[in-house]
C-alpha cells in the first residue's frame, strides 16, 4: 500500500476507536472490524455510498433520522459520505459535546459559516445539551453529598439515568435536525431533574434534622449524667456522715 501512496496507519487509528474499545477490551465480537466494511478474501476500498449502508447495518436509528434530515439531500448532491464526514472511518471515537456547537472542535462549523441558519442550529444544540447537562452535574453533586451523609438516595440515583437515557435519545435526534423534537425531549429531562432536585434537597435537610437531633441528645445525655453524678456524689457525703 506504500508503494502506492495509499495510507498505512489504518490499523493504528482503529485501534484508538470506540469500535475496537468494544472489540477488545469489552470482548464483543459484533463490534465492527476491518472485514466488516471491506470484505474477507476480496478485501476492497468502500465507495461514498457504502459506508453509510455498512453504519446502518449497527445504527439503523440513527441512519433513518439522517435520511429524513436536510443533510441527506446535501450530501448526496455533493458525494460526499454521511457517517464519514463527521465521525471519520478507522479512528471513530465515542461522540462528545465537543462535536456539537459552534466551539473551535464543533464538525458543524466546517460547513456551517457564522450567521447561517445552519450555524444557528448548531449554537441551539449546544445551549440545550450544556444546560441538560450542567444540571445534571449539580444533581449529581447534591445526591452525592447526601449519599456522604448516610442518608438514602437510591431512588433518585435511577432516575437519574432515567436523564441519562433522555440525554443519549436527544443526542441521536441531532442526526435529523429535529430541533423541536431535541427540545421536548431536553425538557422530558429537565422535568425529571427538577424532581431529583427536590428529593436532594429533602436528603440534606434531613441530614441537617439528624445531626441536630444528635447534637440534642448529646447534649441532654451528658446533661443527665453530671446531674446523676452530682446526685451520686451528694449521697455519698451524706451516707458517710457519722
Amino acid at each position: 500500500m506504500k508503494d502506492y501512496k495509499i495510507p498505512t496507519n489504518q490499523l493504528d487509528e482503529y485501534k484508538q476507536s470506540i469500535h475496537a474499545h468494544a472489540l477488545f477490551d469489552k470482548k464483543d465480537m459484533s463490534a465492527p472490524a476491518c472485514n466488516d466494511c471491506h470484505g474477507n478474501h476480496g478485501a476492497f476500498p468502500p465507495e461514498v455510498k457504502s459506508i453509510a449502508s455498512v453504519c446502518r447495518q449497527c445504527h439503523p436509528s440513527t441512519g433513518e433520522l439522517f435520511s429524513k434530515g436536510p443533510h441527506k439531500k446535501a450530501f448526496d448532491g455533493m458525494g460526499m459520505s454521511e457517517c464519514e464526514a463527521c465521525h471519520g472511518n478507522h479512528k471513530i471515537l465515542r461522540p462528545s459535546n465537543d462535536m456539537l456547537g459552534t466551539e473551535e472542535k464543533s464538525v458543524c462549523i466546517q460547513c456551517h459559516e457564522s450567521g447561517s441558519k445552519g450555524y444557528q442550529a448548531a449554537a441551539d444544540f449546544g445551549r440545550i445539551f450544556e444546560a441538560l447537562q450542567k444540571q445534571m452535574r449539580q444533581n449529581e453533586d447534591i445526591l452525592a453529598l447526601a449519599e456522604k451523609k448516610g442518608v438514602e438516595i437510591s431512588q433518585p440515583k435511577f432516575h437519574l439515568q432515567d436523564v441519562n437515557t433522555i440525554l443519549v435519545s436527544a443526542k441521536n435526534l441531532t442526526h435529523g435536525l429535529a430541533v423541536e423534537d431535541i427540545r421536548q425531549r431536553a425538557a422530558e429531562g429537565e422535568k425529571i431533574l427538577v424532581d431529583i432536585r427536590q428529593a436532594g434537597d429533602k436528603a440534606l435537610q434531613e441530614a441537617k434534622f439528624r445531626r441536630t437531633g444528635l447534637v440534642i441528645a448529646t447534649a441532654f445525655l451528658a446533661l443527665f449524667g453530671l446531674a446523676l453524678f452530682l446526685k451520686i456524689r451528694d449521697m455519698t457525703k451524706s451516707g458517710s456522715r457519722p
